[in-house]
């Protein structure tokens, strides 16, 4: 994952944005046949904001 930030920081973010967004999608997914899971309902926040975090970022280097 280094390396695609260093050969390209707009690749590495997408890259990283496309695991975050996956990630997301697994706990939507857990949380629909486990709704009772308190911890892991509180996960997927972390999941939204942090690409929009990153999509942040690639606008400020692009």
């Amino acid at each position: 994952m280094v390396s695609y930030y260093l050969l390209s920081p707009s690749n590495g973010y997408d890259i990283n944005i496309k695991i975050e967004e996956h990630a997301y999608e697994s706990y939507a997914k857990y949380l629909g046949v486990n709704p009772n899971d308190q911890r892991i309902s509180e996960i997927p926040q972390d999941d939204i904001n942090h690409p929009n975090e990153l999509k942040e970022a690639v606008a400020l280097i692009s």
